[in-house]
């Protein structure tokens, strides 16, 4: 007999050839709405924006109501550019410990494992008479924005929430950030380009990863850094593209420009420049930073190159406070994705803090910044932090279980990810709400992999704790 923990590979296997990228989540929806007929005895609704609830038809009015949620939508990072997520697949492979893409992606175990353990509990006989719904919303990587127009009545009468979509086992969130994204667009005036060589600067191979849970790591920003090996070179910059996703940190810019420094000065300040990167960035120790002559005459060049050079590598990001207390980042910024279209550059960033008002002051201190360039920025996506609550019956109860379970204590912690529980609690205050999950390295990344001995620990302690509790 398969263990419950090869049921849920299996069954994320199933989930990891079906492309489900944000608001493309329609044929994995379709996917499981048509596996719940198949087994029987389950009720499928789908609210206006999307988001599934699937509940037992027959279910034990004497116990206690428990919501599973995670939500339908991966982040798409590949290493190869003509990957298609929205036709392929993900293929994965296991090596050792870890469960891995093949496909030089993402896993999207963020948070299709959760996905996966939701159905399975759900078809778990230990728990059949249990009263267990499962909630899985859309298009939450970018935006939260299933969460934000999830139906009312999806939570309604719920006693309980288990949300998913955590990834340190061992970990119990009972509170994240809130987070916030800001749009921003500069003006730029072009030149004649009168230096004497062109070159193409790119940065890539960088670790990236995911703009909450990894903010704190040593990796580089792409971005900012190859704008700083521009300043050291004096670089006029014709064009600039970076970044893909507003909730990764970027792994590859690229830059085009001139200078009336020839290679070979380049390549010396290249060769300190990785010197230094790799001193200060101990995880990107597969950088590449590599200079060519530019194809095509660069006719045109920014005028005020060294201006806004000058204040996009002083934007606040990576982490701005923390707290020692609580152990976790407080609040960051992202600086996510810039490209240059004609006379416009594109700027986007993400904000995130454990506090509202001090997300809201971060986002006008980024719009103030590059005003200083004559740039106007708009929020948007905003969403709410989820405060810990106090003398919570919840944690207390899985604290204990958890205790009992593994003869030691769980790490009771804040995350500065953004967690879908923060919009859910303004929609049912009285929603007692837990998160947690297996250890899921480098997500939002190609690195990305599964610890699968965790799963096993994680699907023991779910099961248990649903019967603790109801």
């Amino acid at each position: 007999m398969k263990s419950k923990s090869d049921e849920i590979l299996n069954f994320f296997e199933r989930i990891c050839a079906i492309p489900h990228t944000s608001g493309n989540e329609g044929e994995l929806r379709k996917f499981l709405i048509d596996f719940f007929e198949e087994q029987g005895g389950f009720r499928s609704e789908v609210d206006g924006y999307g988001n599934l609830k699937v509940s037992r038809r027959n279910s034990s009015p004497d116990s206690k109501k428990i919501i599973l949620q995670a939500h339908l939508d991966m982040v798409p990072q590949a290493l190869d550019k003509d990957f298609d997520f929205y036709k392929q697949g993900i293929k994965t492979e296991i090596q050792g410990n870890k469960l891995k893409s093949v496909s030089g992606t993402t896993l999207g175990a963020d948070n299709g494992i959760g996905v996966a353990a939701g159905v399975i509990a759900l078809l778990d006989e230990e728990l059949k008479n249990y009263d267990l719904t499962l909630i899985f919303t859309v298009e939450e990587e970018i935006g939260l924005n299933g969460a934000v127009n999830l139906s009312q009545e999806f939570l309604a009468n719920a006693d309980y929430l288990l949300n998913l979509d955590s990834e340190d086992w061992g970990e119990l969130f009972v509170g994240c950030a809130g987070g916030v994204r800001t749009d921003s667009t500069i003006p730029i005036k072009r030149k004649k380009n009168e230096n004497k060589f062109d070159y193409k600067i790119t940065l890539s191979n960088l670790k990236g990863g995911h703009s909450g849970c990894d903010i704190h790591l040593p990796r580089a920003n792409a971005i900012i850094e190859v704008l700083k090996f521009a300043k050291l070179c004096d670089l006029e910059i014709a064009d600039i593209q970076g970044g893909t996703l507003d909730n990764a940190i970027p792994r590859e810019c690229v830059i085009v420009g001139s200078s009336n420094y020839d290679i070979n000065y380049f390549e010396q300040i290249s060769a300190q420049f990785k010197s230094d990167f790799l001193k200060k960035f101990s995880e990107d120790y597969e950088m590449d930073l590599s200079i060519a002559p530019s194809e095509v005459r660069n006719e045109l060049v920014w005028e005020n190159s060294a201006q806004i050079i000058e204040n996009l590598i002083s934007v606040p990001n990576g982490v701005l406070k923390k707290s020692d207390e609580l152990g976790v980042v407080v609040s960051s910024s992202n600086f996510a994705i810039i490209n240059s279209d004609g006379d416009v550059l594109n700027v986007n960033s993400s904000q995130r803090s454990l506090y509202n008002s001090e997300r809201d002051a971060l986002q006008s201190k980024i719009a103030e910044h590059l005003k200083l360039i004559s740039g106007v920025s708009v929020a948007r996506s905003a969403y709410p932090a989820w405060e810990m609550k106090e003398n919570s019956i919840l944690s207390s109860q899985a604290q204990e279980l958890y205790r009992q379970m593994f003869k030691q204590e769980a790490t009771i912690k804040v995350i500065h990810a953004g967690l879908e529980c923060g919009i859910f609690n303004g929609k049912n205050p009285q929603l007692e709400m837990l998160s947690f999950g297996p250890t899921i390295k480098s997500p939002h990344s190609p690195s990305e992999y599964l610890e699968i001995d965790s799963l096993k620990y994680f699907y023991d302690y779910l099961r248990q704790l649903i019967k603790k509790i109801a």
